[in-house]
Formats: structure tokens, C-alpha cells, sequence
């Protein structure tokens, strides 16, 4: 019997440092994810490689591309996050505040609530809707700029479709918003 139970404590010492060391790859990588965005924003959505390499290369910073101010779409402070990066964010909060059980029908809707206030009319990102008659923005935009997945997310959640996934974008971007 003893030995049945040093086998137990240990497999449990075992299985905890197993889990243990999978939360921390998960954070890790979670934090590697957040930096990285902030490190890329500034660079965001370069379409064309061949222009984007010749800057860097004219800058010098072609071994050295993180935090190169070359993003024709908008403006925010260099180490700030891209709209994907605030939704990692978002999502490691509700993961971080609803441990036991993040995808209940409550906190799901928690999470849908979590990310209309990262995104909406009174957030860093401006009014939204746009007003139907307002004059196109000049490039680029000064602030953080609400890619489609977003725009169609806060669509259907005027809509009406608050629970995932109906309140999603039908769009193809990975985000899944």
C-alpha cells in the first residue's frame, strides 16, 4: 500500500510540474505573441515586400526591421499593440478572469462585452459606426485602426447577434472576432 501511494504523490508532483510547465510555455508565448505585434505595428500591413525592403535597406535597418516607422494605414505610438495584438489582450483577460470556465454561456458573453469595449465608438479607436456621409480619412489615419473582422464583428453586434459565434465576422481573417 505505501508503495501505491508514493506512486500517487508522485505521478501528482508529476502531473502538477507537468502543468506548471505548459502554463508557463503558454504565457511565453502568449507574451511573445503581444511583443511581437507591438514590434511589427509600426511596419503593419506593408503589401508591397519589395518597397518595404528598400526602406529598411535606405534606413539601414534591414537586419533591424522591429519598430520601423513605415505603416501607411495608421499612427500610434511606437510599442503599441495593432487591433489583432489588443485582441490577444482582450482575450488573455477573460482567460486570466474566468480560469475554470471561459467559454460558459456567461463568460462568453462576458468575452463579446470585453471586446465591444476594446473596440467601439468610445474606445482609442473612434466613433462607430462612421457616419455614412463622412469624408474618407486621409492615410494615415492618426490612432489605431479597426480592420474588417472588427468592423463586421461591431456590425452584428448592432445587429443584434451577441453570442459566438453568430457575432463573428464573416470575413476570412484568422482572428476570428
Amino acid at each position: 500500500r505505501s508503495r501505491k501511494v508514493l506512486r500517487l504523490r508522485g505521478r501528482r508532483q508529476s502531473m502538477s510540474s507537468e502543468i506548471v510547465a505548459v502554463q508557463r510555455r503558454a504565457a511565453a508565448a502568449l507574451l511573445g505573441a503581444i511583443v511581437g505585434d507591438a514590434a511589427a505595428q509600426t511596419s503593419h500591413w506593408n503589401y508591397d515586400r519589395a518597397k518595404f525592403h528598400a526602406k529598411l535597406k535606405a534606413a539601414g535597418r534591414f537586419e533591424t526591421p522591429e519598430f520601423f516607422a513605415a505603416n501607411s494605414f495608421y499612427t500610434v505610438t511606437s510599442g503599441k499593440n495593432t487591433c489583432y495584438g489588443e485582441q490577444m489582450l482582450a482575450l488573455a483577460a477573460h482567460l486570466a478572469a474566468h480560469p475554470t470556465d471561459p467559454l460558459s454561456a456567461t463568460s462568453r458573453a462576458k468575452l463579446v462585452d470585453r471586446l465591444e469595449a476594446a473596440f467601439d465608438g468610445a474606445s482609442a479607436y473612434g466613433p462607430w459606426p462612421v457616419a455614412a456621409d463622412a469624408p474618407k480619412p486621409t492615410l494615415p489615419i492618426p490612432g489605431p485602426w479597426r480592420h474588417g473582422s472588427i468592423k463586421g464583428f461591431l456590425d452584428n453586434l448592432r445587429a443584434g447577434k451577441r453570442d459566438i459565434p453568430e457575432c463573428g465576422s464573416d470575413d476570412s481573417q484568422g482572428d476570428c472576432v
